[in-house]
């Protein structure tokens, strides 16, 4: 029979080798669960990496549009100037009337303006072509009783009679229509009237000084010194002229 010290060996080697295969279970189930992390990690990994590539195209996609905007910018930034020459130009073949009263009955807006330009510059101002294509008030809300009217803008077929229409008011100088004086000026874009409107001092200032002088499109002021022709694009170089 074994001894009692073979039996508690025994016993102590049944105790490791069940206690070994716990720990094997258990080193088991620790690599089973690092293989399902590392399962996991590699597709967050995987995911990162497709987030990243995203987020370059992203990024790229980014710099063109910039690129894009930019040169669109510019192209629009060397466009502007010309459509806003082209808008002033097709303004400027447009005649502004001003002086006929909001109470003045009008039936057919460009017969009466036809009408009124006849009587105002003389039949024989115009040429056998002479209509009105179309005239209409401006669009700000009817003046009251007694405030100025609002103007009348008139396009006429044949440009060449919008220039002698202006002419022949210029030479004039005073035009009557029942007892109302009325004015012919050409039609201009807001951006031209605030060039325009900045030489209004410096041309009091030549009438003051008995200088000859005529307001060319689109605000360039011809001025006649001692035979010879001074021209002004800027307001400030015209009052230092002024002020020698």
């Amino acid at each position: 029979m074994p001894s009692g010290e073979e039996k508690d060996l025994r016993q102590m080697l049944v105790a490791m080798q069940h206690r070994l295969t716990q720990i094997d279970g258990k080193i088991d189930n620790l690599s089973y669960r690092m293989d399902r992390m590392t399962e996991h990690l590699d597709k967050h990994v995987e995911r990162l990496d497709q987030s990243e590539r995203r987020v370059s195209e992203v990024e790229d996609g980014q710099t063109q549009l910039s690129t894009s905007h930019v040169k669109l910018t510019k192209e629009l930034n060397s466009l502007r100037p010309k459509v806003d020459d082209l808008e002033a130009r097709s303004w400027r073949k447009n005649l502004r009337i001003v002086g006929v009263t909001e109470s003045t009955v009008i039936d057919n807006m460009e017969g009466f303006i036809e009408g009124l330009l006849v009587q105002l510059l003389g039949c024989t101002t115009f040429s056998d072509l002479f209509i009105v294509e179309r005239a209409h008030r401006s669009l700000a809300t009817r003046t009251p009783p007694g405030a100025p009217p609002r103007t009348i803008i008139a396009r006429l077929l044949n440009y060449r009679d919008h220039d002698v229409a202006l002419c022949r008011a210029r030479e004039l100088k005073t035009l009557q229509y029942e007892g109302i004086t009325i004015s012919l000026y050409l039609d201009f874009t807001l951006q031209v009237q605030e060039g325009r409107r900045q030489f209004i001092a410096g041309k009091k200032q030549l009438r003051d000084l008995h200088f000859e002088y005529r307001m060319l499109y689109p605000a360039k002021l011809r001025v006649e010194v001692d035979g010879s022709l001074l021209f002004f694009t800027d307001h400030r170089k015209l009052a230092q002229f002024v002020k020698r």
